[in-house]
């Protein structure tokens, strides 16, 4: 465990990083500050490089024992492949994000 650095057991609860493959230790998740993301696991390290991205179908899916439907993973996939932008980058008139109407 990168964090506690004490040897992580073979059937043990654990996690690993999905963007470095860090293992922590399941009880060191909350003081190593790791975070889900989209429903996958980061460490601090790798966390704030990570957008974070709304899609309530996910949770949905992962949860469900039976086949999906269809809908539901359609509009999670659309959800999953949305490109993310900044309030700067968005286009707008005199300085201001196109997001805010003007009043």
């Amino acid at each position: 465990c990168l964090h506690c650095l004490r040897n992580v057991g073979l059937g043990l609860p654990h996690f690993e990083c999905s963007s470095c493959n860090s293992i922590f230790n399941a009880k060191c998740f909350k003081a190593s500050k790791a975070e889900v993301i989209n429903g996958n696991f980061y460490c601090r390290s790798c966390k704030y490089s990570i957008s974070k991205k709304y899609n309530p179908f996910k949770v949905i899916i992962d949860n469900e024992d039976e086949t999906t439907d269809p809908y539901l993973q359609k509009m999670s996939d659309i959800l999953e492949s949305c490109k993310s932008y900044t309030t700067q980058s968005l286009p707008g008139r005199n300085g201001h994000s196109a997001l805010i109407p003007l009043l």
